[in-house]
């Protein structure tokens, strides 16, 4: 037996003499009912001062009681007058007199110092104290730049530094047992899922992991799911691999895919290594023959010239008819264009985005006349544009109108003038 064990019985057994001692003068000397339940309650209170003073692991053990938890000696004080059971005093965390759910949602806020998740914060400064341990790994870090010291920043302000030490230390007033630990599990040997008791603390052993993990020897990791590959495809460890296989005719696999081989080409073909390419005939050729050859590819090459210069043409420009000058489209013999064609009076004002159906369709009549003498190379379209302005601008220049791109009663008189033959 220890040294601790037998100071402790020999207390105990003083506790229970002392008990004897003030008990049995109560029986001994009341003379009434009333007066020895006076004498009792004088005998109790003098006993529960004399187990107050014991530490609350040898309270426990006097009420008859192993060792407790912290959680479980708080359970035994839930709902109780500290006035009542001075014993459940240090459970009274807000100190209101009575150990309710509020002093039980103080005490699981401690487990925001339990870094080991093993539901026991242990207190001790010793070289065994995980959790102390961790803080002090992270001590100076900033949370920024050490993400797994976030959880020891209890202050919050972004390092760990002395504030969170104090905040730490703080949990002692957890420790209903005085073991230098606040212990949150129901029992000292009942640890989370995946955890034994080894005599002395929780400790991982294997246990049935979570879907899609597996145990490996000291923790649950991912299980790795063979890869089903489809037909033709083999799985390298993280993905699906083609297999080497049949490729179509003139290629071979190379590896990873198909890639073009020497094959038979068609005829007046041959490979270079990479394509077909076309060859002369190997035999010597007629006059006649290569003639042939020589015609054929000129009228490919004719054929792309063509359509080359459809696609990259740009569109055609007239030069304006100036009275007077060469230039322009001028029609065979020596007949005015505008006064060959039919006679154009224009009642309406034109400008810059006018159209048609605002002019009753006279856009269209300046168009043709326009077009007629050269100075629009595009089609009538019934809208006056960025086009028909120029256009308007040149015909005012040449027939001596100041070049302003509107249509008004000038230029109206004078394309009359020029197309009804009176100018």
């Amino acid at each position: 037996m220890s040294h601790h064990n037998h100071s402790f019985k020999t207390r105990l057994s003083g506790v229970l003499l002392t008990a004897i001692l003030l008990i049995s003068p109560v029986i001994a000397s009341a003379d009434t009912l009333s007066d020895m339940s006076a004498k009792l309650a004088e005998a109790s209170a003098s006993l529960n001062k004399i187990i107050t003073s014991l530490s609350t692991t040898q309270q426990a053990q006097v009420a008859g009681a192993s060792y407790q938890t912290d959680l479980e000696i708080f359970k035994l004080c839930l709902n109780q007058y500290t006035t009542t059971s001075p014993l459940c005093a240090k459970s009274d965390f807000n100190s209101d007199g009575i150990v309710t759910a509020a002093d039980y949602t103080m005490l699981r806020s401690s487990l925001i110092y339990d870094m080991n998740a093993d539901l026991t914060i242990d207190l001790r400064d010793s070289a065994d104290n995980t959790d102390l341990n961790f803080l002090k790994s992270c001590f100076g870090q900033y949370t920024a730049s050490s993400t797994p010291c976030a959880k020891t920043d209890f202050t919050g302000d972004g390092v760990v530094n002395f504030a969170d030490l104090a905040s730490f230390k703080s949990a002692i007033k957890y420790d209903l047992n005085a073991d230098s630990k606040v212990d949150l599990r129901d029992s000292s040997t009942t640890c989370m899922a995946g955890q034994t008791w080894n005599g002395s603390a929780c400790v991982v052993t294997s246990t049935t992991c979570a879907m899609g993990q597996v145990w490996n020897g000291s923790a649950c990791v991912v299980e790795t799911t063979p890869i089903i590959c489809p037909i033709g495809q083999v799985s390298n460890g993280a993905s699906c691999v083609i297999l080497n296989t049949t490729c179509p005719t003139g290629q071979t696999w190379n590896g990873s895919s198909c890639v073009l081989t020497s094959t038979t080409c068609a005829t007046g073909q041959v490979w270079n290594g990479s394509v077909c390419v076309a060859t002369l005939t190997t035999t010597n050729p007629t006059t006649d023959a290569l003639q042939a050859q020589i015609n054929s590819l000129l009228q490919q090459l004719n054929l792309l010239q063509g359509q080359l210069a459809n696609t990259t043409k740009p569109p055609s420009t007239l030069p304006p008819v100036i009275p007077g000058q060469g230039g322009g489209q001028v029609p065979p013999a020596d007949i005015d264009p505008l006064v060959q064609s039919s006679c154009t009076e224009l009642t309406q004002n034109m400008r810059l985005r006018s159209r048609d159906v605002d002019t009753n369709g006279e856009v269209t009549k300046v168009q043709g006349v326009l077009i007629l003498g050269g100075y629009l190379s595009t089609e009538a379209t019934g809208y006056f544009g960025y086009l028909t302005l120029k256009a308007v601008q040149t015909f005012q220049t040449a027939t001596g109108i100041s070049p302003t791109g509107f249509v008004g009663p000038l230029t109206r008189e004078k394309i009359r003038a020029m197309t009804c033959g009176r100018g």
